[in-house]
């Protein structure tokens, strides 16, 4: 049984790179890190996660392999399943999710996460940020029209632990349950099955490509066909949806 011990901040420069700097201090299994805001929050890629004051969860969670023997490969699409089901719950709403790790409401991101690895004194670690849209109204230009929250009602301090607790609970049983039916849950919430889309390789610095996507394969790659007829196997990489022609 992995206890989780939740400390709070008003304002940090991102939680992930707290909670690294924890784990290699050996920290324990199941240190959660939750702000009020971030100054540098970040997303995949290096891209920012816009974080401001009191109108987000903004929290990290440690994991140590040797006590939760998760797979780094399946981590980030076994919380995102974990992160849609709390939200679910807690909001009443139906939520989606955008391979690999974002969680779309009424076709806007309402949450992100960034899973990273660290090695610590007990071996090797994962960091699990994550990052939501409460009852953020105010957006920059760049996100405006495609960012979204969850609802436009007071959440406080208390409200946000609360709920990062819940979703910790949830992963941790989500990771831990052999019998978990995560993956189908990832596969009848992905928005992209069926999509025409842009695939972005970055790992190998691949040009762009248009592909149909098929699905999602059992570690969790996104599945498409390019134009070619060739399937492939994404674990990596960026997608976004093709505009529908008029």
């Amino acid at each position: 049984m992995i206890n989780i011990t939740t400390h709070y901040f008003d304002k940090v420069t991102s939680t992930n790179d707290l909670l690294k700097e924890a784990a290699l201090q050996g920290f324990p299994c199941g240190t959660l890190y939750v702000a009020g805001s971030q100054e540098a929050g970040r997303g995949r890629m290096g891209r920012s996660f816009y974080s401001p004051q009191n109108t987000g969860l903004y929290m990290s969670l440690l994991l140590h392999r040797n006590q939760i023997p998760y797979d780094i490969r399946l981590l980030t699409a076994q919380t995102a399943v974990a992160l849609a089901i709390t939200l679910d719950r807690r909001f009443g709403v139906d939520t989606d999710i955008k391979w690999v790790n974002d969680i779309y409401l009424d076709g806007r991101k309402v949450a992100g996460i960034l899973c990273e690895g660290v090695f610590g004194s007990t071996g090797h670690c994962a960091i699990i940020g994550i990052g939501v849209n409460i009852n953020t109204v105010l957006w920059p230009p760049e996100i405006q029209g495609r960012a979204g929250s969850l609802g436009t009602t007071l959440f406080t301090t208390e409200d946000k632990i609360h709920l990062a607790q819940q979703i910790c609970d949830c992963i941790l049983e989500t990771v831990s349950n052999a019998n978990s039916n995560w993956l189908d849950q990832y596969r009848s919430r992905s928005i992209l099955t069926g999509q025409t889309v842009d695939v972005y390789p970055v790992a190998d610095g691949s040009v762009a490509f248009s592909a149909q996507v098929k699905g999602i394969d059992q570690e969790a790659n996104l599945v498409v066909v390019d134009s070619l007829g060739q399937e492939i196997h994404l674990f990596s990489g960026e997608v976004s949806v093709r505009p529908q022609s008029k």
